[in-house]
């Protein structure tokens, strides 16, 4: 196995930090610069340059259109994307230069994959999910909005099809309304999720083959791919027309990187799109409206128990653990352990414990965690939290 030196340790730490501030940014897009990005694109696949190119505010506003476009042209997104960035990898994998060796190239992918950066799980995963359920919901495929899904409002849904209709033909949009009364509208545009570029959010896709680029590589191929998606956000590609979106103008993200905002959305799009989350995972706006007003009572109330584990949090789970009266069943040197019942639901039982690694003042912080409703001591559920049972768990031997 080769060994990477520091020099190259370092431009891949440098390399890496500015493609995550692509996948971050809220800047505003250089449309020259994004138009090159398009020719260079077709041009390196051997495709002649699209008729149009569909300027859009949202990745649900890019995938309704490409929903539309999938009906009339050809999805140029394997051609484009897949069979060049297969190809060049396939090359660099085999290089025989000896300044940059094959082995090199297998390394390096090798230190990337093994500390993903994880773009894809904490920003692109929770607005995938997002586009076909929040359709879903607006045309009634789903019963209950309020139990535990988002929505698109009718003034940003009026948008965005105001904005599509500007640049379709009378031809595309006649068909796009069609679509939108058929069963399967919410789910053509989920699947267009899938077969687009994300611009800034692709670097796990391109990281390998862009620092290649950085060294000095020849990979005319993915040159086209990589400088637009420097430039761009979500886009599409068929071969009459190629959409592009712009980037968001607000997102918000938890200490561990993941789309997260307890007062409103977490990311938000010029059209007005919106996705709701909490530490990457949506949540419906009422659980940041809670935020606002705090009523215990709507804690004691909620059925959806994954909601109401958002509403303690937002709450405060020590302060909500006292304001609700839970009952301590059980102490030792372990920790503290806590139930609180429910009508019509499991208990909640958290145990309370003191962190062994000091805060950088000095100090020791105490940690609330859920465990089972089926623990009974606190030894029990602190040994479940490190996949131990309780007669395994022995505090005195941590290290």
């Amino acid at each position: 196995m080769i060994v990477l030196d520091k020099t190259i340790e370092n431009r891949i730490k440098e390399h890496r930090d500015r493609w995550v501030h692509l996948a971050r940014s809220c800047d505003d897009l250089n449309v020259q610069a994004v138009q090159e990005g398009v020719a260079l694109t077709y041009l390196m696949a051997g495709i002649p340059p699209p008729d149009r190119l569909l300027w859009l505010d949202s990745p649900l506003c890019g995938a309704v259109a490409a929903a539309v476009f999938n009906k009339l042209y050809e999805n140029l997104h394997i051609r484009i994307w897949h069979k060049p960035l297969e190809q060049m990898t396939q090359e660099l994998f085999s290089s025989k230069s000896e300044s940059l060796p094959a082995v090199l190239w297998h390394e390096i992918d090798r230190k990337l994959k093994l500390n993903p950066l994880g773009i894809q799980d904490k920003i692109v995963a929770p607005i995938r999910t997002q586009i076909g359920r929040q359709l879903e919901v607006r045309f009634g495929l789903r019963a209950d909005p309020r139990e535990s899904l988002q929505l698109v409002n009718e003034d940003v849904w009026s948008y965005i099809l105001a904005r599509v209709q500007q640049q379709m033909s009378d031809e595309e949009f006649a068909l796009l309304t069609k679509m939108i009364y058929d069963s399967q509208f919410a789910s053509a545009c989920s699947s267009q999720g899938w077969y687009c570029g994300l611009g800034g959010q692709d670097v796990e896709n391109l990281e390998l083959l862009s620092f290649a680029e950085e060294l000095g590589m020849d990979i005319p191929l993915a040159k086209g791919i990589l400088a637009l998606s420097r430039q761009s956000s979500w886009w599409w590609a068929f071969d009459k027309v190629c959409i592009v979106t712009y980037r968001p103008q607000m997102l918000l993200l938890d200490s561990d990187e993941r789309l997260h905002n307890d007062f409103g959305p977490a990311i938000e799009f010029p059209d007005g799109w919106t996705v709701y989350a909490r530490h990457g995972m949506p949540i419906p706006p009422r659980v940041t409206h809670f935020a606002h007003r705090k009523d215990l009572k709507e804690i004691e109330s909620e059925q959806n128990a994954e909601i109401r584990r958002h509403l303690i949090e937002v709450y405060g789970v020590e302060k909500y653990l006292i304001d609700a009266e839970a009952i301590k069943i059980d102490e030792d040197s372990c920790g503290i352990l806590y139930r609180k019942d429910f009508i019509g639901d499991e208990p909640l039982k958290m145990v309370k414990v003191l962190n062994s690694t000091p805060e950088p003042d000095g100090t020791s912080r105490w940690y609330y965690l859920r465990v089972p409703p089926n623990v009974e001591t606190a030894r029990e559920a602190v040994a479940w939290t490190f996949f131990m049972d309780a007669d395994e768990y022995n505090p005195e031997q941590e290290t």
